[in-house]
């Protein structure tokens, strides 16, 4: 698991008086079948902000045009990168 943010965590604001909150970010990368979508849907049972990477920002694509194609399996797996930076 990688956390990601600006140093160890990302400020989101200051409540005056020194006083700040923190954001973390992590990363949950693993193999196929290591439980990713399991851990991901358990966060969001629990009211966690969390993103599906392969259901939610990825499609199938052609890798030379990036236009859709038909199809479930991760041969051409590409993510929509627009979608990632919004994030």
């Amino acid at each position: 698991m990688h956390q990601y943010g600006v140093g160890p965590l990302a400020p989101i604001s200051d409540r005056g008086g020194g006083a700040r909150l923190f954001l973390a970010h992590y990363l949950i990368e693993g193999v196929t079948c290591a439980g990713k979508t399991s851990a991901c849907k358990e966060l969001k049972n629990r009211g966690y902000t969390a993103i599906d990477g392969d259901n939610e920002l990825a499609y199938q694509g052609d890798p030379k045009t990036g236009a859709p194609t038909d199809g479930y399996f991760h041969e051409y797996h590409i993510w929509d990168v627009k979608k990632v930076e919004s994030l």
